[in-house]
């Protein structure tokens, strides 16, 4: 019985001098077994904010909200964050406390991009608007410290994972009121 090599080892190549094929078929498997464990995302928990009048502003923290992606009517009370890292890119999602997914949840795309120039975006209650934005992107640097991210008291932040760039922005709606919301 032959010994399995160890996952993720590094497998020279195969000379001329050996079997002629120049290629290791093992170390191919191992290489895809790493990238398949690699691509699966990692779901971190952010914790909670309360959204006050209704309408989430989807947008990187430094923006003011008249640059913002984008605007949307949502239910008034408690929401979760929590991000799911990726191989190349990050998801922030957040859903409101009343939301119970199901095998029916259908995401809709909005029709709008959230433009990000500083590595994160963010789903913020509009009451954050009343206040200087510099405030904002200060409370978001603070909250995700040195984490993928982070919540601050009417809203969430997280890092693309990406960078700089446009992002979707796809939401479920129950009864006509949107009830989670996601970037990537």
């Amino acid at each position: 019985m032959t010994e399995r090599p160890a996952p993720y080892r590094i497998t020279k190549p195969q000379t001329a001098g050996g079997s002629g094929a120049g290629f290791n078929q093992s170390a191919a498997m191992e290489n895809r077994e790493m990238e398949s464990a690699i691509a699966k995302p990692e779901r971190t928990y952010l914790g909670m904010f309360s959204v006050r009048t209704g309408v989430l502003v989807a947008t990187d923290p430094c923006y003011d909200i008249g640059s913002c992606g984008g605007l949307m009517a949502v239910s008034r009370g408690v929401w979760s964050a929590m991000v799911d890292a990726g191989f190349d890119e990050n998801t922030l999602t957040v859903c409101h406390e009343s939301f119970k997914p199901s095998d029916a949840d259908k995401w809709e795309l909005m029709p709008f991009q959230v433009g990000v120039d500083t590595g994160r975006f963010g789903l913020f209650d509009a009451v954050t608007y009343d206040n200087d934005n510099d405030e904002l992107l200060d409370e978001c640097c603070i909250a995700m410290g040195t984490s993928i991210g982070g919540v601050v008291a009417f809203g969430a932040v997280s890092l693309t994972g990406f960078g700089d760039g446009c992002f979707s922005c796809s939401v479920i709606r129950r009864d006509r009121r949107i009830v989670a919301v996601k970037l990537n």
